[in-house]
């Protein structure tokens, strides 16, 4: 059966180049539709992200460690960079969190890189951040927004906040609220699968703070 489809579209192509004889025959235009359906058949669309001013803009963060090391986003070397916003007194955070680690393998399998971001207040410690993980039986490093600076770049507002940059920074998809695990892999999978690395070279001084051996699990 494939090699009827494949001689078809052949054919389909052959044909096409002569003039309008697909048109006038059956056979080479179910094998011409065949050729048009084939990309569609192997894409994979990328889900509606939530509404967001930041995404299709490129963003470069640069935050603190829980160990103290300064670290860039996006993180070097990864196809995407998944950034999960939490906060030790988020409710939501308590599932979605755990949710999303649980998956970590299956994201890193498409070279995306999962980071979670802590957005603390003055008075929450490094210390009692990473408590609270623990209590969700979460053991990861995370990064530490005391300043509200993914409200100020991408638009965080409330929390948990999940968004996708691809390689190069770009904001590509941005979590409903409410928006399950298995809803954002499906996006990291789409993003990570855009990703040509190495076509296209770091912008220059983007690599001063960058950490591409930034301990994500």
């Amino acid at each position: 059966m494939f090699d009827e489809v494949f001689f078809g579209i052949v054919l389909a192509i052959k044909t096409m180049q002569r003039g309008n004889f697909v048109a006038r025959c059956p056979s080479v235009r179910h094998a011409a539709l065949a050729l048009a359906l084939l990309p569609a058949c192997g894409a994979r669309p990328l889900a509606t992200s939530a509404p967001s001013a930041v995404v299709g803009q490129a963003v470069s963060l640069v935050l603190p460690s829980d160990t103290g090391a300064l670290v860039s986003l996006p993180l070097d070397g990864a196809k995407a960079t998944v950034i999960d916003a939490w906060a030790p007194t988020c409710v939501p955070c308590r599932e979605k969190v755990p949710a999303l680690i649980a998956r970590r393998a299956e994201l890193e399998d498409t070279g995306a890189k999962l980071v979670l971001v802590a957005v603390l207040a003055d008075e929450e410690s490094t210390e009692a951040a990473r408590t609270t993980l623990a209590s969700w039986g979460v053991v990861s490093p995370f990064l530490i927004d005391r300043g509200d600076l993914l409200r100020r770049e991408c638009g965080v507002e409330s929390l948990p906040s999940t968004l996708i940059m691809d390689d190069r920074g770009v904001v590509r998809w941005v979590a409903e609220v409410g928006a399950s695990a298995a809803d954002i892999a499906a996006a990291v999978r789409a993003v990570a699968a855009t990703s040509n690395l190495d076509s296209h070279p770091r912008p220059a001084g983007a690599a001063e703070h960058r950490s591409g051996n930034f301990p994500t699990d």
